[in-house]
């Protein structure tokens, strides 16, 4: 028996940005024309409008690295052909050339490929090495496997695997379960139930400002590809 599983649209793909955007050549003219604009308010306004306006990354992904493992097989095949044909007219400098073009593209899709299934994937304890695009390609299908919930089991204890009446069950559940029920606890009786655990000079360091220094400090201090914020930026950016 043959089961073919009804394709899911999931809507159109947020915005993430990829740290291996800024190896190509037209990044940085990207960046430096937003970053020269003037956006009105305040600095932490103007640096939200350029993130903003920053969007258009999107684009140059979509015409460089979308859909990013079949682009590197057809330069591959592209590669191969050439090379093949030069082995027979070693001295053809048309084909010569093409091969001196065709190699460094190739080289760069395959290391886009492999940051891209290494992002993916969240593997931090993996060094730099040998190319390990395969194993983080498994990695992210497990990961998907795994985290993809396609049934759920309703209160008439019926089985649900329509994919907008699961995501609705899950979405009613927390509703549910972070609804507040009319409890309202007197803050007095909770300074009773939990006792003072810090003294006042401890509690003047939590109340106090965060600096430059500090803010730096634990920029610095993430790892490659982490803390995506809500803008969908990666630490790698900054």
């Amino acid at each position: 028996m043959l089961s073919i599983k009804k394709a899911i649209n999931f809507g159109p793909k947020p915005f993430k940005y990829q740290s291996y955007w800024r190896k190509h050549d037209k990044f940085s003219d990207l960046l430096q024309n937003v970053w020269n604009e003037t956006p009105h308010g305040n600095p932490m306004k103007s640096l939200c409008q350029k993130l903003k306006f920053l969007k258009g990354l999107k684009k140059l992904n979509r015409e460089n690295f979308s859909n990013i493992t079949n682009r590197v097989v057809l330069k591959k095949d592209q590669l191969s052909i050439v090379q093949t044909i030069l082995q027979q007219l070693p001295f053809d400098d048309e084909l010569i050339q093409q091969d001196r073009l065709l190699t460094p593209e190739y080289a760069e899709l395959l290391s886009a490929e492999e940051e891209f299934y290494k992002a993916k994937s969240r593997v931090a304890w993996l060094q730099s090495g040998d190319r390990n695009t395969s194993f983080f390609h498994r990695k992210v299908s497990s990961d998907i496997a795994r985290n993809r919930i396609v049934r759920q089991k309703n209160e008439d204890d019926e089985i649900i695997t329509e994919y907008n009446a699961v995501k609705e069950m899950a979405v009613d559940f927390y509703k549910q379960l972070f609804t507040q029920h009319g409890i309202t606890i007197p803050i007095g009786r909770i300074e009773q139930i939990v006792p003072c655990c810090i003294t006042d000079e401890q509690r003047d360091i939590l109340a106090a400002g965060v600096s430059t220094v500090e803010i730096k400090a634990a920029l610095f201090e993430m790892k490659e590809g982490n803390a995506p914020g809500p803008d969908r930026y990666t630490v790698d950016f900054f």
